[in-house]
């Protein structure tokens, strides 16, 4: 059995993948040791860690209105679904009209029709629109 060749051409693979990994090791180092010789400068690295902590409660806070607002948006058109699919219907669904119960009757059909339809608007906005503050 000659094992030899195989060991040979695993040596092989092997400095070929060690040789890479330290060279990419190298750029990661240099790429450190650059950026430590920046941050090194005393004030202006306090200020640009400062500046970088303020930015980054920043960037949270924004995270985190835009999720309130996608949140409160979700439940808004929950209510809206709700209200459109009868949920909260106003009469049982086993009574019959017989006629109108008031004279106000077109009137309030009409009106209804109407906040409906607005509703359905506003739920269409809320479902195309991402959260901007």
């Amino acid at each position: 059995m000659n094992h030899s060749a195989r060991y040979a051409s695993y040596n092989a693979d092997d400095q070929r993948y060690y040789s890479i990994s330290y060279a990419k090791h190298r750029q990661k180092v240099m790429g450190m040791t650059s950026s430590l010789s920046q941050t090194r400068s005393g004030k202006k690295s306090k200020r640009n860690a400062v500046l970088n902590t303020k930015q980054r409660d920043h960037e949270f806070r924004e995270l985190s209105k835009k999720m309130t607002t996608r949140r409160e948006n979700k439940k808004l058109l929950d209510k809206l679904f709700e209200i459109s699919s009868g949920k909260y219907h106003s009469s049982s669904p086993g009574k019959r009209d017989n006629g109108p119960k008031s004279l106000n009757y077109t009137f309030r059909k009409r009106e209804m029709e109407r906040i409906k339809h607005e509703n359905d608007q506003l739920a269409r906005r809320l479902v195309g629109r991402q959260p901007k503050i």
